[in-house]
């Protein structure tokens, strides 16, 4: 038995209504090695349990914003409790618990101390990665992959689409589907033109198309925050789609947990053109067909130059 993070939302809520100042937990992984469940505290904090073989004693970085209490239980083993601090970061910990609990039915051993350092590691590096924040141009990067990401989620599937999204990972596409890739671009104030950044970026040995987002500020705009809301909705039935996502999001800098979710534009989209960059005679330079002399470059493209290969949307 697995629990979603709005699961774990709603059992947490329940507890606070009904625990009347007592602990309360719930098993949810139970194995052969290895027991879990969620847990609140009897002066309401949210959090998860892990039975173990050994004691935790963490190593560099503290978890300024967990409280993790080892409580010893004879013959049973170690109860290690691992209890949220800071009530403003729940949404974000019910998904890092989520995926705890997803991995430990997978874990091996009974060291549960082991793998709730592992796990904590894990996420630790990954949140730290999102606190470095994003520039402008890259929210606005985002949130046209993300509008992509959306269309491709409800065309195809969640598991297909998250999958397919690689654009955090730095590939040379933002998008690697079974039978093409998908390069986005944002056209930001009607510019006319895009930046192709690399020989690689509309290089690619099979179909290759061009998702170009027009995109402006506006009053009647949303958040990038209201964007990634929209596509976690979608993936709300789907916990590990979401928690992948939530991962990749926090690699470009995305973190509910430090706050780092974009400025306040507000952004709309008035258009959204596919076209085929795989056809001869698309206008680019990729790798593939440059002089092995020429290590990079960077180059412009019109946008009038890219009509004669308008295409209907590939998802």
């Amino acid at each position: 038995m697995k629990m979603r993070n709005d699961e774990l939302l709603t059992w947490w809520k329940s507890m606070a209504e009904k625990s009347a100042g007592k602990d309360a937990w719930r098993l949810v992984v139970q194995t052969k090695t290895l027991k879990a469940g969620a847990f609140y505290s009897n002066d309401g904090r949210p959090g998860l349990v892990i039975f173990s073989g050994t004691d935790f004693k963490p190593k560099k970085p503290r978890y300024a914003s967990l409280k993790i209490i080892s409580v010893d239980r004879g013959v049973d083993g170690i109860l290690l409790v691992v209890e949220l601090l800071n009530d403003d970061l729940k949404e974000i910990f019910s998904v890092i618990c989520a995926r705890i609990l997803y991995e430990a039915d997978s874990w091996n051993n009974s060291d549960g101390a082991e793998f709730l350092r592992r796990e904590l590691s894990k996420w630790t590096e990954l949140l730290r990665k999102g606190n470095t924040g994003m520039t402008e141009e890259v929210e606005r990067g985002l949130f046209c992959e993300l509008t992509v990401l959306e269309e491709a989620i409800q065309k195809r599937s969640p598991l297909e689409a998250i999958e397919a999204w690689c654009g955090p990972d730095e590939d040379s596409q933002d998008f690697h589907f079974n039978e093409c890739s998908v390069e986005v671009k944002a056209l930001f104030q009607q510019a006319g033109k895009l930046k192709i950044s690399s020989l690689d970026q509309l290089d690619c040995n099979g179909p290759l198309f061009l998702a170009v987002v027009d995109l402006t500020k506006s009053e009647m705009g949303i958040h990038l925050q209201d964007k990634v809301n929209e596509v976690s909705d979608l993936l709300r039935d789907y916990p590990a789609q979401l928690v992948e996502f939530m991962e990749k999001l926090a690699k470009v800098g995305y973190s509910e947990f430090f706050k780092t979710v974009g400025s306040d534009n507000r952004y709309q989209i008035t258009k959204l053109a596919w076209y085929d960059a795989s056809v001869e005679g698309f206008p680019s330079i990729v790798r593939s067909r440059v002089s092995l002399g020429i290590l990079d470059a960077s180059y412009t493209i019109t946008v009038p130059a890219m009509l004669p290969f308008a295409a209907e949307s590939p998802l």
